[in-house]
């Protein structure tokens, strides 16, 4: 179903098939759309839309997506509902990889198998179309216990960036990744030029603040450039005032932090990560030295490997190799002394036994 007149308000109405909005400032209040083929998407928004007090609902058999943007700015999506949205390869709540700008999705509880929400992706059209200034907060993402059949979808993980700037995540809670379709990271943000047509992808001025993240197999998965095709480099990503519960019980991962790729001016700050089965705080892997690396007033469980870089020495020393001149301050570290290592921090480190 095509909806093509500009300003258009529809109220307490069913759409039992996919609607495409293709005019300006259309506004759907306590509407339903309800799914029946799983290979569609039930809402492709138009310029302006507003999407208020809202259920979307995926077929018996599942969805492809809930909201996909494309070419549509000044999208609100505000106090609604999407629910059983999974498919046998991927499945998103919301997505958008061109032309979204100036989003706001606030006070939404949001399901799905693959990733619950995620910009970019595919390649934009040029370099001017990346996803940008966007606000998701006070929403729920989160996949039902159920789905761990593995008749529901891949699960990947429950926010992502792929390509985008000016994005924050605020205040919302994010529960249940597990490893499955990957290793079930409750948030990934990592530069990819997907179809390598877009050497300028990046990921730049983004906040990830106040949120609760539990029932993961592990924390924070940050890539700063794509090492399988060119790309820019992530520009001042800012992770602050999380609380990050990770579960053995999702699977094997237990990195509270996994950081490649050398993103620029990274700073995570003031984050608690508790749970069981976790190796390591921050995990090192591909890429040259971080660049102006923060990370201050953290409280950690240490785990088995504490602070690991591939192929030098835990703690100090690889802070050192992977990101030489950091700032490190303020951080608590609770050492399980069942572990039995005595891996060396910076001074001022405060090393708290379990």
């Amino acid at each position: 179903m095509i909806l093509n007149e500009a300003g258009k308000s529809y109220a307490d109405q069913l759409f039992t098939e996919p609607v495409e909005v293709t005019a300006p400032g259309v506004r759907f209040l306590d509407c339903r759309f309800q799914g029946s083929d799983p290979n569609q998407v039930l809402l492709r928004p138009g310029p302006a839309t507003t999407v208020d007090h809202c259920t979307l609902t995926g077929s018996p058999n599942g969805q492809r997506a809930g909201i996909r943007l494309d070419n549509a700015a000044n999208v609100r999506v505000l106090n609604s509902t999407i629910r059983n949205i999974y498919h046998v390869s991927d499945a998103q709540a919301i997505s958008g990889d061109n032309g979204v700008a100036n989003l706001i999705v606030d006070g939404c509880y949001l399901e799905a198998s693959g990733e619950n929400v995620i910009f970019g992706g595919s390649d934009p059209q040029d370099e001017a179309h990346i996803p940008q200034d966007i606000l998701i907060r006070r929403c729920t993402m989160t996949k039902p216990l159920g789905w761990r059949d593995q008749q529901h979808g891949t699960c990947k993980n429950l926010f992502e960036l792929k390509n985008a700037k000016r994005v924050t995540l605020e205040d919302c809670d994010l529960s249940y990744s597990w490893v499955h379709g990957q290793i079930g990271f409750g948030v990934v943000l990592t530069v990819r030029n997907q179809d390598n047509t877009a050497p300028w992808s990046t990921l730049d001025d983004i906040i990830v603040r106040r949120n609760i993240i539990r029932a993961v197999a592990g924390g924070f998965q940050i890539l700063g450039t794509d090492y399988t095709n060119p790309s820019a480099t992530s520009k001042r990503m800012t992770i602050e005032d999380n609380r990050v519960e990770i579960d053995s019980a999702y699977g094997w991962n237990g990195r509270s932090f996994q950081i490649g790729g050398h993103p620029e001016d990274l700073t995570i700050r003031r984050n608690l990560v508790r749970g069981t089965g976790i190796q390591t705080m921050i995990t090192f892997s591909e890429g040259a030295p971080l660049p102006r690396f923060t990370f201050t007033d953290n409280d950690l469980y240490e785990g088995e490997y504490g602070v690991f870089g591939d192929g030098v020495a835990l703690g100090t020393v690889a802070l050192e190799t992977y990101a030489p001149n950091c700032v490190w301050s303020g951080n608590i570290v609770r050492r399980d002394p069942q572990v039995g290592r005595n891996i060396p921090y910076p001074a001022g480190t405060e090393v708290v036994m379990l």
